[in-house]
């Protein structure tokens, strides 16, 4: 295995780049970024990069999806900004045994989404047991958009590194090619469980943190009517003693002529919500591409 030093300088080195700025600019750019946004660098990489490096587009996109995100909360729904998506705290009564629904719509924008049952409980990072009463679960949608050659060795590290730094506890992921899911197993494979949906092209993928949950079982339901390889990918996990989660991810059919397509799929998806187990809770989320008349 090599080691991160020379792993990171594979990422850094990326050969389709050669329009990026000198190096000591891209460095001053991160750090303006992420000095007046006060955020991170990575977060910073990820905004430039995918704006050519042109601090005010970048600016300016971090602060519409800001604004964006605080227009969509409710009474329901707290959210605040963080890693170019929302963190979202769901409070639920507390009723046992009793089949919990969630449907999370990440379209091509990341989100962090933390739903309870009872109120938070600090737990030490150290932690490397499965939590008996854990009440809270974080999760990350995002679509990383692995179909876009430009900087995707940097972009998968900025993917890696907010994932790190928000350790969610779910992760469902779309656009992943084969690259970047074997980078992710190699960085994760004390931490998560990298379940992957395909392996040529581009698909979907879950990462499972292995302090919280365990991992029970995972399958494809394949959409046989899509023309672009879409399918479900379902996970079975344990949280604590008697906690089951259903979970399931996918990306559905693109473009605004398929629309019939992604209806169908995304009926699929609800049947497979309403299919398990009334002990369980069921999250299903990804890139939906839904149009609101739809």
């Amino acid at each position: 295995m090599a080691s991160n030093s020379s792993e990171d300088e594979v990422l850094v080195s990326d050969d389709d780049d050669s329009d990026i700025p000198e190096q000591a600019v891209c460095k001053k750019l991160v750090e303006e970024f992420a000095d007046i946004t006060d955020t991170n660098t990575a977060l910073a990489q990820f905004y430039l990069q995918d704006r050519n490096w042109e601090l005010d587009l970048a600016l300016n996109a971090f602060y519409e999806r800001d604004i964006s995100a605080e227009s969509e909360s409710n009474n329901l729904n707290k959210c605040e900004q963080v890693a170019g998506g929302s963190v979202c705290s769901a409070e639920q009564p507390a009723t046992k045994k009793q089949k919990t629904k969630h449907l999370v719509d990440t379209a091509s924008s990341s989100s962090v989404a933390s739903c309870s049952s009872e109120p938070s409980v600090d737990r030490p990072e150290s932690e490397t047991k499965l939590s008996e009463n854990r009440a809270r679960l974080k999760l990350i949608s995002w679509n990383i958009d692995g179909l876009d050659p430009t900087s995707i060795k940097n972009r998968t590290k900025a993917v890696y590194k907010v994932i790190s730094d928000e350790k969610p506890d779910v992760v469902f992921l779309q656009e992943v090619i084969p690259q970047t899911f074997a980078y992710f197993e190699t960085r994760f494979e004390d931490t998560y469980e990298c379940i992957a949906g395909n392996d040529s092209g581009y698909f979907t993928a879950m990462l499972l943190k292995k302090a919280t949950l365990r991992l029970k079982d995972f399958y494809l339901i394949p959409f046989y009517s899509s023309e672009m390889s879409r399918n479900l990918l379902v996970v079975k996990a344990e949280m604590g003693k008697d906690h089951c989660l259903h979970l399931i991810t996918s990306h559905l059919e693109s473009t605004k002529e398929h629309a019939a397509e992604r209806k169908k799929q995304l009926k699929a998806a609800f049947e497979q919500m309403k299919e398990a187990d009334n002990a369980s809770t069921v999250i299903f989320g990804g890139d939906l591409n839904a149009r609101d008349k739809e």
